[in-house]
């Protein structure tokens, strides 16, 4: 698999982000005013990934705080890892 790692810091207002080929991590808090630029590179990531993974994936999502507009930026990244082949089989998803 070509997708390569991608690990973001937390900070105050973002969360700590691991995404390598079978493990997705985002946990602490997300309050944002414009998260467009913090997760646009982990759509990017999801968008890849979803198209080359072939395999087992665990996903977790864990916020202290969410914020309404990073909200909006998870859901769009959990549509894409709703697009791996034989999801239902191959992803596990935990949310906290």
């Amino acid at each position: 698999m070509s997708v390569n790692n991608l690990i973001l810091e937390p900070t105050k207002k973002t969360p700590w982000v691991i995404l390598r080929p079978g493990k997705v991590v985002i946990l602490g808090r997300s309050i944002l005013e414009n998260p467009a630029d913090f997760y646009r590179p982990v759509h990017e990531w999801a968008l890849k990934y979803s198209t080359e993974s072939e395999s087992m994936t665990t996903i977790q999502f864990g916020f202290e705080f969410i914020n309404t507009t990073s909200i909006k930026w998870i859901y769009a990244i959990i549509k894409e890892f709703a697009k791996i082949p034989k999801m239902a089989d191959r992803v596990k998803m935990s949310w906290f």
